[in-house]
């Protein structure tokens, strides 16, 4: 209708303000009159050349990278909270690009315009994605002149809608709330993507990113190796223990492990021994989390408290507290006359603090009764239990007691 209105099929002039500009049909979208106008075959004259290599692979890169960043945005956008599976997503981008490719077509993305566009109006399954392509091929086969009579603008225009709200003044608050170095990394890769191309600026970002964490004291070979032991401490229990740095360039290992363990069990993600956490894999553990118990399983995260958050956004980043800090948080002894209680909370049984923790116990009297209420404690490793054992038998039975590790599991020193 409006390509009508303004009569864009024929060229002419407008003003405004004095200045004039030339409009007519190069404003509209091309469209072949005939059908099979718009096939042709590939021709393979340049395959020897770079050029077509370089075409090419950035091609192959751009398309893939675009197709893997509207899949994670859409998985956000969903109102089920489902997850794609990016293996398959990218099989059916490389098989219809080439079918495509074969019969002179574009080649082929998950575009985030008629992503967004399917969620706003109510779509739930792929038949969204094929209702809209036999629509495509039957006005274009049988209606070409009215494809033909939009503008091109008015394309742009649900472009910029789409990207506004994707990149609306909300999410940039958003994203503050996370963290300042979220934001900084946000508008960094807007930028670059503006004032370069998507894949050079997603590049960007991403080394951006790296760079951040190198200065944070990740090393070079944390940056894409992950610790990480999953044990079963029960018929029904599974205990998943991270350790070192998780950040989004090395989770990948334990994203696959968790999606594979069994469904409707009680899954305890024990972050204790974790140095530094970053706001993917916090992101990745609280929406594994929620899906896993709408699936009719339990998880629950320890060691949370052993961090201490850039921001107090619950998905923020997190770096693990000093040692002396966490024995002040999760030892607590109290004396009396004929009485020590050694309180163990939290995460006090991890290897980080265990030896200034057997340093202060070594300190305690031998004259006195000396119990260990362990009952507020999670964070069970083998070589602190040890210690405390060994501490126990040099007692008497009566002066010595362990309270509260009954029917807790103890993990062992082991990583994967």
């Amino acid at each position: 209708a409006l390509g009508l209105y303004c009569d864009l099929e024929h060229p002419h002039k407008y003003s405004w303000h004095s200045t004039f500009y030339k409009v007519g049909p190069q404003e509209l979208l091309p469209v072949p009159q005939s059908f099979l106008d718009g096939f042709a075959f590939p021709d393979f004259s340049m395959v020897a050349s770079g050029a077509f290599w370089i075409a090419v692979i950035s091609i192959c890169l751009v398309s893939s990278l675009e197709t893997l960043l509207s899949a994670a945005a859409v998985d956000k956008l969903d109102p089920w909270q489902r997850q794609t599976d990016l293996n398959k997503d990218l099989r059916g981008l490389g098989i219809g690009t080439s079918i495509s490719g074969a019969i002179g077509g574009l080649p082929m993305i998950s575009e985030i315009v008629r992503s967004t566009a399917n969620i706003q109006f109510g779509a739930r399954t792929q038949w969204a994605n094929f209702f809209h392509g036999l629509f495509m091929v039957v006005f274009v086969a049988l209606f070409p002149t009215i494809i033909h009579e939009i503008p091109k603008a008015a394309l742009a225009a649900l472009l910029v809608f789409t990207g506004y709200k994707l990149a609306s003044p909300k999410e940039f608050y958003k994203t503050w709330e996370i963290g300042r170095e979220q934001l900084f990394l946000f508008v960094l890769t807007i930028v670059a993507v503006l004032a370069t191309d998507l894949l050079i600026g997603v590049a960007i970002g991403i080394a951006a990113k790296i760079l951040l964490h190198l200065f944070r004291g990740v090393n070079l070979k944390q940056l894409f190796s992950i610790a990480f032991q999953v044990e079963q401490a029960g018929p029904d229990t599974w205990h998943v223990r991270i350790d070192g740095v998780a950040i989004f360039s090395n989770f990948l290992s334990l994203k696959s492990t968790l999606t594979e363990l069994p469904r409707g069990k009680k899954i305890v993600i024990d972050l204790s021994n974790a140095d530094f956490i970053d706001h993917t894999v916090m992101e990745f553990i609280h929406e594994f989390c929620e899906d896993y118990e709408k699936r009719g399983g339990h998880c629950e995260i320890h060691g949370l408290e052993a961090h201490e958050a850039v921001s107090s956004h619950p998905l923020a980043a997190r770096k693990r507290l000093s040692p002396e800090r966490l024995l002040d948080r999760f030892l607590e002894i109290r004396e009396t006359d004929n009485l020590v209680e050694v309180k163990i909370k939290g995460a006090a049984l991890m290897e980080a603090i265990q030896k200034r923790m057997m340093d202060q116990l070594d300190q305690l009297p031998h004259d006195k009764k000396v119990v260990f209420d362990l009952s507020d404690a999670w964070c069970f490793t083998q070589p602190p239990l040890d210690y405390i054992n060994a501490f126990v038998s040099e007692r008497p039975s009566d002066r010595c007691e362990v309270r509260g590790l009954e029917g807790k599991p103890v993990t062992s020193d082991k990583q994967s």
